[in-house]
């Protein structure tokens, strides 16, 4: 019976344990079946949620993108667009230009070595260093009384040297070249003359408001030209009639230099035969020309024109056009409507001249501030250098002549026929040159060593580093190049 009663509650509990275990078993199973509808939403609903955060996600990053391109677009415009719309716009709104204050005579900016000459009925600013006068002070005394004549003997057999400065440039830019290139060249004649003016709108030379003929332009490569001969014959005369240093009232008397209203000038001197610059002297002089920049320009423009009155050419930095199309040619469509508002823009007296003098009065600032824009390391400019480039801003009537400069720049044609020059070229180059990349200068050299025949020697000279103005910045470098060159091919 205990027996029977064992066997019993034993079976009942293995049944309760596989139950249990049954249960137990199954719960996971129920419990996934229970959540299985839930899980099965979740799946569901899952890629939609994901989608759509996904798209705010980008439709933020989209309205971010366009915020940021709309803020980088509006500040190149300030930088870059700008500025040049208001230099546009300002001078249409300035009204009426007031006189300029605080200007002076040329004359009383001029320095002790300063000397005047009226050429075209022009008057222009010019410095001159004869043979000799670079001689130690006691030479005059050694020599005795034979001194003045061996001056004189030498001017008469001495080559010379005419230096022609760049844009916003003067006779300041040869300061140190003048006295060692009139010692160093030629020394068989005890030296050479050295001349350097002030090119027409710049420095203390006059500035014309007019002139009846296009060709007596003197602010154009024609003009420009003539007046170049014509001084070399103006000097070389004087040095023959052992003349003196030049006062103010050198020069036949011209009108105030710098002064307006001498337009007809040009014309009349022309008319007259005196001081022409056609080159028909009974014994016309010739000269090595040495131009920078621009001046390069208008040395070569002298030489296609008068090659009899050049004896050799060195190119500083030349500002000289390669390209057969012209600028307006390269131009896009922005450039070329900036162009046209420009110069329809200077074509008006009022509006050309408010335009001017915001351009020049900027840049002044900047010079001011120690930032000419033509040295290779600009982290110490002299005060006597900015002051000798700002100095010519203190003559009279600066702002109508360089008006008159603008409405005169050349940007279409043909650029020179370098192919024609038969005299032996020095070009001379800064590696570092902001403003007349060594590239530009590097086409112009290979134009000119495509030159074949007699005389058409030409060398290069690549100065590093160096800025845009090789005589200011590697003045000796650049004295022994041109020294070098004209002394072994162009006397």
């Amino acid at each position: 019976m205990r027996a029977h009663d064992t066997r019993q509650r034993a079976g009942r509990a293995a049944e309760s344990v596989t139950l249990t275990d049954a249960r137990t078993a199954a719960a996971p199973l129920q419990t996934a079946a229970a959540t299985a509808p839930s899980l099965s939403a979740a799946s569901a609903v899952g890629p939609a949620a994901a989608a759509a955060a996904s798209a705010a996600s980008a439709s933020a990053s989209r309205s971010d993108l366009n915020a940021a391109l709309v803020k980088a677009l509006v500040e190149q415009f300030q930088r870059e667009s700008l500025p040049w719309i208001q230099d546009l716009v300002e001078p249409l709104l300035a009204g009426p230009p007031q006189p300029l204050t605080g200007t002076s005579p040329p004359e009383q900016l001029a320095d002790p070595d300063s000397r005047f000459a009226t050429v075209s009925g022009l008057r222009l600013h010019y410095k001159l260093r004869q043979p000799g006068e670079w001689a130690d002070a006691s030479a005059p005394e050694r020599v005795g009384w034979r001194w003045a004549e061996l001056q004189r003997e030498a001017a008469e057999g001495a080559p010379t040297l005419l230096l022609l400065h760049g844009l916003n440039g003067s006779t300041f830019s040869w300061r140190l070249l003048m006295d060692d290139l009139a010692a160093y060249v030629s020394p068989l004649t005890g030296g050479c003359r050295v001349v350097a003016y002030d090119r027409p709108p710049y420095g203390l030379s006059q500035r014309p408001l007019g002139w009846p003929r296009e060709q007596d332009n003197p602010y154009g490569l024609e003009g420009a030209a003539r007046l170049t001969v014509g001084l070399l014959d103006e000097v070389t005369r004087g040095s023959r009639a052992g003349a003196g240093p030049a006062t103010a009232a050198a020069g036949g008397g011209a009108e105030a230099a710098g002064g307006r209203g001498g337009g007809a000038a040009p014309a009349a001197a022309a008319a007259a035969g005196g001081g022409g610059g056609s080159g028909q002297a009974a014994n016309p002089s010739r000269a090595v020309l040495v131009g920078h920049s621009a001046g390069a320009a208008v040395a070569v423009e002298t030489a296609l024109r008068y090659p009899d009155r050049v004896s050799g050419l060195v190119l500083v930095a030349p500002a000289i056009a390669t390209d057969s199309r012209g600028f307006l040619a390269r131009a896009d469509l922005g450039q070329l409507l900036r162009f046209a508002w420009t110069r329809s823009l200077l074509s008006a007296d009022g509006p050309g001249l408010n335009y001017v003098r915001r351009q020049v009065l900027r840049r002044v600032s900047e010079v001011e501030a120690g930032r000419l824009g033509v040295y290779s390391d600009e982290r110490e400019v002299p005060q006597e250098v900015i002051d000798g480039y700002l100095r010519p801003l203190r003559a009279h009537d600066w702002d109508y002549g360089t008006l008159q400069a603008y409405r005169s720049f050349q940007v279409g044609g043909s650029p020179p026929p370098l192919e024609r020059l038969r005299m032996p070229v020095l070009v001379v180059a800064g590696r570092q040159d902001g403003a007349v990349p060594l590239e530009a200068v590097q086409r112009v050299e290979a134009a000119l060593r495509r030159r074949s025949g007699p005389g058409c020697v030409t060398e290069s000279v690549v100065l590093d580093p160096c800025g845009h103005v090789p005589m200011d910045e590697r003045p000796l470098e650049t004295l022994q190049a041109i020294v070098d060159f004209v002394n072994r091919h162009c006397l």
